[in-house]
């Protein structure tokens, strides 16, 4: 089992992957209005690097919201792969 453990990081610390296969540009804004209404609850999830696993459409809304930091889980450097 993944033990994976939640930090605050500045949002600008964060990269997204480069090879990342999906363009979610549509969902951005449907992200930002749900952000808005209930509030930031799922975490970006990193790599050591603070290269995006998972979220990236959630770090784009909050890029676009002005957000500066925000909670991101991160799997430790022995699971990498």
């Amino acid at each position: 089992m993944v033990e994976l453990k939640l930090e605050e990081i500045n949002i600008s610390d964060i990269h997204e992957y480069e090879n990342n296969p999906r363009n979610n540009d549509k969902a951005i804004q449907p992200v930002i209005n749900s952000i808005k209404k209930f509030g930031y609850v799922a975490p970006i999830i990193v790599d050591e690097e603070h290269v995006i696993l998972a979220g990236h459409t959630r770090y784009k809304a909050l890029q676009a919201l002005g957000i500066e930091w925000r909670r991101r889980r991160s799997k430790p450097f022995a699971f990498m792969a």
